[in-house]
């Protein structure tokens, strides 16, 4: 099984494992008050969040990025506003081949970087963080252990989807050492499930 495969049953197993948290936790970042122009949306899964901005962000256009044809479709499918996306099935790391630095006010990833491993994240933040503008922010929201019971329902899911999936990474990532190793500032907006789940406000000095 492969993302593609998984994509028709992805909301399903996020539903069972974590109810409507994953789902609020992703559109925690359309309460700030900001009216962005351009996003650049990496990897939303089937697209619900993408689906959720359309409707808060009006005067944005949106650049999706994922790697899974599967995903991508599934996206398409949901999404209304087409006119106002652009699709790109593209692996992340090579974005500078789609993309000029600076080319966004604010970028997008929710459950994202704990798909790869920690020495990827050192090379790859740094190269997402350079597609922001001077101003630009970027929202992250992912996982984070702080007890046993955490570090558990985590390593059953990178079991799953590290057996019937081609994620890079076998086990949870240190989002946040990677984040503030890359010399980005990173602020906490909001968490969930003691701390389970975490969303970030992430800028740069230029």
């Amino acid at each position: 099984m492969s993302y593609c495969a998984l994509s028709k049953r992805y909301a399903i197993l996020e539903r069972l494992t974590f109810g409507a948290t994953l789902q609020s936790a992703r559109c925690a970042c359309l309460c700030e008050e900001i009216e962005p122009r351009r996003v650049l949306v990496l990897g939303d899964g089937d697209g619900r969040f993408l689906e959720a901005a359309h409707r808060i962000w009006k005067k944005a256009r949106f650049w999706y990025v994922d790697r899974s044809q599967g995903m991508l479709m599934e996206t398409q499918r949901r999404v209304q506003y087409r006119q106002l996306t652009e699709f790109h099935q593209q692996d992340v790391r090579e974005l500078a081949k789609l993309f000029e630095p600076n080319s966004f006010d604010v970028i997008v990833s929710h459950f994202f970087l704990d798909c790869f491993s920690d020495s990827t994240l050192k090379s790859l933040i740094p190269l997402i963080v350079s597609q922001l503008h001077c101003q630009g922010v970027w929202y992250v929201t992912d996982f984070q252990t702080c007890d046993w019971r955490q570090r558990f329902l985590v390593w059953l899911m990178y079991r799953f989807f590290h057996s019937f999936t081609e994620t890079e990474a076998a086990k949870l990532p240190n989002i946040r050492n990677a984040i503030q190793f890359s010399g980005a500032q990173l602020q906490e907006i909001a968490s969930w499930r003691k701390g389970l789940i975490v969303a970030w406000k992430i800028t740069h000095r230029c």
